[in-house]
């Protein structure tokens, strides 16, 4: 732009970052003005580092030699592609595309460009030292050592985040930290409280965890089996067919001779982790019930079987006394009916 006006300063500034810095600079001017004013300034601002010769539209209509970011992916290029800027051949490809006459411009009054914009910032409420308290008592931080301070939230402090919770301008969800903390806390608990046994192994068959239910039909302590090998309480080969093979394992009845246990065995590789996971039911009570219940079948079925034999041979020892009681009624009576004849 150019203007012969001695009363105005005319100046670019290109980037978001410069942008805001600008803003920032003119604001500091009007709330502590300087002991020399700066008079009045014409600033063209550009959101695109560059201005027009770092826009969006350069990489998709310009050679990829002449792209002005670098380590950007774009489409049609491959990832991790470095693109070296150009800054010459940029200038001198918007410069002959603008051509050396000035566009047509149009005047405006002072009345029609001048305008009135309310402040959108939110008013800070200060709710006390003991508001912010509770807030962090809500995120595991009780101690002044449990504000980290990360900025992961996109607050400088724990503290400015808990402000911002209580201006609900932010949710006690976007604490990282706490997030983490929820969530380890909520698989642990899952893990030490469920009745299953779980083992996890790395790809090299070395126990990485165990929980107490483990613990206890292996009667080991936790840290008796931990970086070991699992071939020292169980047998590896169906952990290293379900690695080997990325076929899981579901509900197979395994029966532990060194500790006279049975259990249901699920065995799970996650391969974006590296590790195999084993989920075991202790269901020794259930096998025991089991074969109690079948022993009492097949000594119901072997008492039954003598009744039945005992019936059978008393059938057969009336069936004989009857036959010869019935054939000696048969003699007698055919005598008694000869002698009542021959009379």
């Amino acid at each position: 732009m150019v203007k012969e006006n001695p009363r105005y300063a005319y100046l670019s500034v290109d980037g978001i970052d410069n942008c805001i810095c600008a803003i920032e600079d003119l604001v500091r001017q009007k709330q502590h003005p300087p002991e020399q004013p700066l008079g009045k300034c014409f600033i063209e601002m550009s959101a695109c580092a560059g201005s027009c010769l770092g826009g969006p539209v350069m990489s998709a209509s310009m050679p990829l030699a002449s792209m002005p970011i670098q380590n950007v992916q774009y489409a049609g290029h491959l990832p991790g592609t470095t693109i070296r800027p150009a800054p010459v051949r940029d200038y001198i490809t918007v410069s002959r595309y603008a051509g050396e006459k000035d566009f047509e411009t149009f005047s405006y009054s002072a009345e029609e460009l001048d305008k009135k914009f309310a402040s959108l910032s939110p008013r800070r409420i200060h709710l006390g030292t003991a508001a912010v308290e509770e807030v962090l008592r809500k995120l595991g931080k009780t101690r002044p050592e449990h504000e980290l301070n990360c900025g992961s939230c996109g607050y400088n402090t724990c503290r400015e985040k808990a402000q911002a919770v209580l201006e609900g301008k932010a949710t006690l969800t976007m604490c990282l930290p706490y997030l983490k903390e929820r969530a380890e806390s909520f698989s642990d608990n899952i893990i030490t409280n469920t009745p299953n046994g779980i083992i996890v192994l790395n790809e090299t068959m070395e126990v990485q965890q165990i929980n107490a239910a483990a613990c206890r039909i292996f009667n080991i302590n936790p840290k008796d089996i931990l970086g070991d090998q699992v071939i020292r309480v169980l047998d590896p080969a169906p952990f290293i067919e379900t690695c080997r093979e990325e076929k899981n394992i579901y509900n197979r009845r395994v029966y532990l001779a060194d500790y006279q246990k049975y259990i249901d065995q699920t065995i799970i590789y996650d391969k974006n982790y590296h590790i195999i996971i084993g989920i075991m039911r202790d269901v020794t009570g259930e096998e025991a019930r089991k074969t109690a219940k079948e022993e009492f079948n097949r000594r119901t079925i072997e008492i039954t079987d003598r009744v039945i034999e005992k019936q059978m041979r008393a059938v057969q020892e009336i069936a004989s006394l009857l036959g010869e009681t019935t054939a000696e009624t048969k003699v007698a009576l055919t005598k008694f009916k000869e002698i009542l004849s021959n009379e």
